[in-house]
C-alpha cells in the first residue's frame, strides 16, 4: 500500500507542478521565463528527491541523487537570471557572471554522470540501513 501511495504522490506532484508551469507563462513580463525555467528546475529536485526516497534499489537511489544534483546545480542559475532580468540589471558583469555560473555547473553535471567512470566527484556511495529504512 505504501508503494501505491508513494507513486500516487510522484504522478500528482508532477501533473500539478506541469499544469502550474505551463499555465504560468506570461508574455508581457519578459522575466516570467526565467522564473519559468526556476520552476522546472525546482520540480527536477523535488521530484528526484521523491523518486530517490521511494526505491530501496541502491543503484536508483544514485541514479536519482544525480537528477537531483542537476535541479539543484540549475535552479540557482536561473534564479540568478531571474533576478537580473526582473530589475533590468542586465549587463556585462551580469552576463559574464551568468556565463561562468552556466559553464561550471554544466561542467559538474557532465563529471557527475561519467562519475563511474572517473571517480572525480565521488570516490565512494554507501547504502547504510538505519532504524528500518535505506539513506
Amino acid at each position: 500500500m505504501q508503494v501505491v501511495y508513494i507513486w500516487f504522490n510522484i504522478i500528482a506532484f508532477s501533473m500539478i507542478t506541469l499544469l502550474g508551469i505551463l499555465s504560468y507563462k506570461n508574455k508581457d513580463e519578459p522575466a516570467s521565463t526565467y522564473f519559468m525555467y526556476s520552476m522546472i528546475f525546482m520540480a527536477i529536485w523535488t521530484l528526484g528527491t521523491i523518486c530517490e526516497l521511494s526505491t530501496s534499489n541502491f543503484y536508483w537511489k544514485v541514479f536519482f541523487r544525480d537528477i537531483v544534483q542537476f535541479g539543484m546545480a540549475f535552479v540557482s542559475v536561473s534564479n540568478y537570471w531571474f533576478v537580473v532580468s526582473y530589475t533590468k540589471a542586465a549587463n556585462k558583469l551580469h552576463r559574464a557572471i551568468l556565463y561562468v555560473f552556466i559553464g561550471l555547473n554544466t561542467l559538474a553535471m557532465l563529471l557527475l554522470f561519467t562519475d563511474p567512470i572517473h571517480h572525480l566527484l565521488r570516490s565512494k556511495v554507501y547504502l547504510v540501513t538505519s532504524g528500518g529504512s535505506s539513506d
